[in-house]
């Protein structure tokens, strides 16, 4: 993922099977991944059901109903399966990211970059609202506003409790 002149070369040179650059074209994407897939499938595999069945179809639609962008996401991640995963991880990392940033508030440096790796996550699963308030924190932390990042950690973390409590639904997580 680095745009630097040469990059491309240089990296198959080195042996890589392929290059994309940032920002990642999600059709570019698909094309290289399936060109690499194309004679792997397994020859007795069933066919994929054309899209989710009932039960999915109301998961999606609670997803939706509750602030997230599943166009975006399915269109980032290509499918629900995939987007299940993405999900899943993120889930079971929040309350470790979280910790994290409260932990970098001494670090403007650390905390931006905590930050930015959250914003990208809910940029790719299409949880909107939480993307643009991590977006203003990693704004104020280029800024070493940490006044304000600490003045509004609390409504930062009961949003993030709120999506997470979302996704526990959805994933039917149990305590």
């Amino acid at each position: 993922a680095n745009a630097i002149a040469g990059a491309k070369e240089k990296y198959l040179e080195e042996g890589f099977n392929d290059y994309l650059s940032k920002p990642i074209n999600t059709k570019e994407l698909d094309t290289i991944i399936n060109k690499f897939l194309k004679d792997k499938k397994p020859e007795n595999e069933p066919e994929q059901l054309e899209g989710p069945d009932e039960i999915q179809k109301v998961k999606i639609e609670y997803l939706k109903n509750n602030g997230f962008d599943m166009d975006t996401a399915l269109k980032n991640l290509l499918d629900i399966k995939s987007f299940n995963e993405v999900l899943n991880t993120l889930y079971e990392d929040l309350d470790n990211q979280i910790a994290q940033l409260q932990n970098s508030f001494d670090n403007p440096n650390n905390y931006e970059i905590l930050i930015h790796g959250l914003k990208n996550d809910c940029k790719m699963l299409g949880i909107t609202e939480l993307e643009q308030e991590c977006l203003m924190q990693q704004e104020k932390a280029k800024e070493n506003d940490i006044e304000f990042i600490k003045g509004n950690f609390d409504r930062f973390v009961n949003m993030v409790s709120k999506y997470k409590e979302i996704i526990k639904k959805y994933l039917e997580k149990q305590d």
